[in-house]
């Protein structure tokens, strides 16, 4: 019973990476007769801000741990037939994970621009495979080798 156990894990720490641009959100347009009245600049596209960097918006840092234990039961004499008991968990420390965030930091309205902080830099989604979220996860199996 105290033998033959397996303990592995994957420890995952890294930068964000980039999660789109600062935007403005207009109210009213500074521009007559411009052909977009939904960005500053007039012209369709883009919501960014002309003196805000492209893609200035980093995801928050992933820290993240999966493990498994296992117990190794040998079956018989051929030391190649075994049984696997296997319990893994999956972001163990159920850690965020935003996969994308809200860039709303300005609200325009005509020559006025107004921070919008409440309504920046907040999470908005954590999809990913295989099952639509990234929290955390258990799960128990058995594996027979031979």
């Amino acid at each position: 019973m105290v033998n033959n156990w397996q303990l592995s894990s994957i420890t995952t720490l890294a930068t964000g990476h980039p999660g789109g641009s600062e935007s403005v959100r207009l109210t009213s347009s500074a521009i007559a007769g411009a052909l977009s009245t939904s960005t500053l600049n007039g012209f369709t596209g883009s919501s960014r801000a002309p003196f805000l960097p492209v893609d200035g918006l980093y995801l928050p840092n992933v820290y993240r741990e999966d493990a498994r234990i296992s117990k190794i039961v040998p079956l018989g004499e051929n030391p190649d037939r075994k049984m696997y008991f296997n319990f893994e968990a999956f972001n163990l420390f159920n850690s965020t994970e935003f996969t994308g965030i809200t860039t709303q930091g300005y609200t325009a309205s005509g020559t006025v621009l107004t921070p919008t902080p409440a309504a920046f830099g907040v999470g908005n989604g954590d999809s990913a495979n295989p099952d639509g979220n990234l929290a955390r996860h258990l799960q128990l199996s058995l594996r027979f080798t031979f």
